[in-house]
């Protein structure tokens, strides 16, 4: 059993948000604060690709959860954030979003954990003529990406609740297809 840190970014300013993104890390390996200051300069980071219309909230309460349980078990505050998009361009349809994905080296019952972060709401200026993510927009997420993991080394973790744990990020992709999140399969 771990205690996790759960810091949570609220995305606004299109009907039918907000989208929620949850980023755990093991507490005690990294301090709350910790946690949300990564969060925060990923999603600072970021917002040059939604437009001034979207607005992220890297909220204050920090959310402890027990990784077996699933249960909460405290909540720091620290600072919140708040980061306006200042990208170019209108939006793309709403369900588009850049996939995240977080790998780990850890099985369970021969599937490997992993995780994936959808990141909501992004400008047309992302999508090549080929109608995938453009290749500068890939190599941005990568250098947000990895300077969040490398903020908190092996705290960042994947959060399995279907398995009663959670796992060190060892590296994670960015997908070069527009992701839409329709289910969870758990």
């Amino acid at each position: 059993m771990a205690i996790l840190n759960r810091v949570r970014l609220l995305t606004t300013g299109v009907a039918g948000s907000p989208a929620y993104t949850n980023l755990y890390s093991l507490n005690g390996a990294v301090t709350p604060l910790v946690a949300h200051t990564a969060a925060a300069a990923m999603a600072n980071s970021l917002k040059t690709h939604q437009n001034s219309n979207i607005s992220v909230l890297v909220e204050s309460d920090v959310a402890q959860l027990n990784d077996a349980t699933g249960a909460l078990v405290g909540v720091v505050s620290v600072p919140s954030a708040t980061y306006v998009g200042s990208g170019v361009g209108g939006p793309l349809p709403q369900a588009n979003s850049i996939l995240i994905r977080w790998l780990t080296s850890s099985y369970v019952g021969g599937r490997q954990i992993r995780g994936r972060t959808y990141f909501p709401y992004p400008t047309a200026a992302t999508m090549n003529t080929a109608g995938t993510v453009a290749a500068s927009v890939i190599t941005s997420f990568n250098g947000a990406v990895n300077a969040y993991l490398t903020a908190l080394g092996p705290a960042a973790v994947v959060y399995s609740p279907k398995n009663a744990t959670s796992v060190p990020i060892t590296t994670a992709s960015i997908w070069t297809q527009f992701a839409i999140q329709r289910s969870r399969r758990d």
